[in-house]
């Protein structure tokens, strides 16, 4: 079921990105040989005006081939790629990620609008070895004021008890509609690296109306987005390892475990996992829609195009590069699996 439901993501997202590229091209009348999902052989085609369109074997990816970036007579009617203005080439490219995060935002839109859990500041559980179980706080109380101060937020009292350096804290619980004001001291946690006091917070399902959904859709998109290039840096940087990326087989496995935790999650999921094909796609790694994007803009300050075989020798290298890094990383997406 994974396996069927990753085809059934990618394939979309596949979908969405490559109607981008090929909507625009249209627009700007430059002809399409072939709007494929998939690569390999063909296992369907079909034809809408001078357009093929094909899904083939393998359903990781797809492309668009357009007059004047692959060989071919151009279209009757129609322009070569090289042909329109460079801002119009620039769109053309950057319409495919833009379309991926575009279904980002819409997907976590509507997760938003079947409603999301948000922690409660309600205890679920206490830690027996904590201060929190030291201190006699139970399951089912509720924290209110830390110090006299009210909070409204798990995240307020988690800052303070970060932020304490082990100082004592006078908690004012509600419990059985009555406050208890309860002292403890956090403890230094070596694992988690800070202090702590050993409770979990209970969760409730929050609906937003529609309007405050759509606000929370483009808001987290943009947040996810910023936190995507933090971690690209933070790869590229040395500071965290390759082995840690997921390949198509740990982004099935987690595919599978979203669906089981309903359908919610699942949207979410692909929500996410589709900003990451836009987003990562805007990278300037040969092969990517951010390498093409970075020629064009070299082109405009240059006056003249680059080589094209030169450019497309570019684009083979880095095609091969990410099959072998796609290889590299479900290399290790299978040793964690077998590991748990």
């Amino acid at each position: 079921m994974s396996i069927l439901i990753f085809i059934l993501v990618i394939f979309v997202a596949t979908l969405v990105h490559e109607a981008g590229h090929f909507v625009f091209a249209r627009i700007f009348g430059v002809g399409v040989y072939e709007f494929s999902i998939g690569f390999g052989p063909r296992i369907f085609k079909s034809k809408y005006k001078e357009t093929d369109l094909s899904v083939r074997v393998l359903p990781l990816g797809g492309f668009v081939r357009i007059a004047g970036l692959d060989e071919g007579e151009v279209p009757p009617g129609t322009k070569r790629f090289d042909q329109i203005k460079s801002f119009q080439r620039i769109l053309v490219i950057l319409a495919g990620p833009v379309m991926n995060i575009i279904m980002a935002a819409v997907l976590f839109t509507l997760v938003y609008t079947q409603g999301v859990y948000v922690p409660d500041l309600k205890i679920q559980s206490v830690n027996d070895n904590f201060p929190a179980a030291k201190a006699g706080i139970q399951v089912g109380d509720k924290i209110v004021a830390v110090n006299d101060i009210p909070i409204k937020t798990p995240n307020e009292l988690i800052k303070i008890v970060s932020e304490s350096k082990g100082e004592k804290l006078k908690l004012t619980i509600l419990r059985d509609g009555k406050d208890i004001n309860i002292s403890l001291i956090p403890e230094f946690d070596q694992k988690e690296n800070r202090y702590l006091i050993g409770i979990m917070f209970d969760r409730t399902l929050k609906k937003y109306s529609i309007l405050e959904s759509i606000y929370m859709g483009f808001t987290q998109t943009i947040s996810w987005s910023i936190a995507l290039v933090v971690s690209i840096w933070m790869l590229i940087t040395g500071k965290v390892p390759v082995g840690s990326l997921a390949g198509p087989i740990g982004i099935a496995n987690m595919l599978g475990q979203a669906a089981n935790e309903g359908p919610t999650a699942l949207i979410f999921f692909i929500g996410f996992l589709s900003l990451n094909l836009g987003i990562l796609n805007l990278l300037p790694i040969p092969a990517l829609d951010g390498s093409r994007i970075l020629f064009l803009l070299v082109e405009v300050l240059r006056g003249k195009p680059i080589d094209p075989k030169k450019e497309n020798f570019i684009h083979v290298a880095g095609f091969v590069f990410l099959i072998l890094l796609m290889i590299f990383v479900s290399y290790f997406d299978i040793l964690r699996i077998f590991k748990r």
